[in-house]
């Protein structure tokens, strides 16, 4: 209530959903998020669909054809701080929509994929590589390509990024992406990288 704008009340709903997702309680944190956005003018479903999903991947997939990921890479930094905290409620939402509402929750970061296309890299960037490369292995089967935007991932988050993001992307990249590419002894290192980077950084949702 005593926030200054829509935008200092959105961060707020930012803390609350971190911490309910902290405490287990996802459909709470689910909600507290939506709202959060909404203040933002992010206007969200409240579940989606495999044919949500596939739809946003497909439009991805067309408007990144024949384009060289690491060009990605060249794209500029965001400053606009209403974006920024956009992009980090996507994120932090896609945690409790796992858990809730699982299409949601690709569909959530296939979001921040296409608003990172739109404005530029940001530390949710690396976030947004490796969902989309984890899609291209689960769905399109596509294996070369998912681990290139993992690395792309990896890449992205050491120049826009931070240690703060490695535990989750160390999940995703792991699990998803490089599990169908190299042997299981490599996959197991990256998720101790990653287990070790949520202890180190208190990131214990992850």
């Amino acid at each position: 209530e005593r926030a200054a704008s829509d935008t200092d009340k959105a961060a707020v709903y930012n803390q609350k959903m971190i911490m309910l997702a902290g405490l287990a309680q996802h459909e709470e944190a689910l909600a507290m998020g939506l709202a959060g956005l909404a203040l933002l003018g992010v206007s969200l479903p409240g579940s989606a669909t495999l044919v949500d999903v596939l739809r946003r991947l497909t439009a991805l997939k067309i408007r990144l054809f024949r384009k060289d990921p690491e060009e990605l890479l060249d794209r500029p930094i965001i400053n606009d701080q209403r974006v920024l905290l956009t992009l980090n409620m996507l994120m932090n939402l896609c945690l409790s929509a796992y858990f809730c509402q699982p299409y949601l929750a690709t569909w959530l970061a296939l979001k921040i994929f296409k608003l990172t296309l739109t404005h530029g890299n940001s530390n949710v960037s690396p976030f947004a590589y490796v969902i989309y490369g984890s899609a291209l292995c689960a769905v399109f089967k596509n294996y070369q390509a998912g681990y290139r935007y993992g690395r792309l991932a990896l890449s992205a988050n050491e120049k826009f990024g931070g240690p703060d993001m490695t535990a989750k992307l160390m999940l995703y990249f792991a699990s998803a992406i490089d599990v169908w590419t190299h042997p299981v002894q490599q996959v197991v290192g990256h998720i101790r990288t990653g287990i070790k980077s949520a202890l180190d950084y208190g990131d214990l949702n992850y």
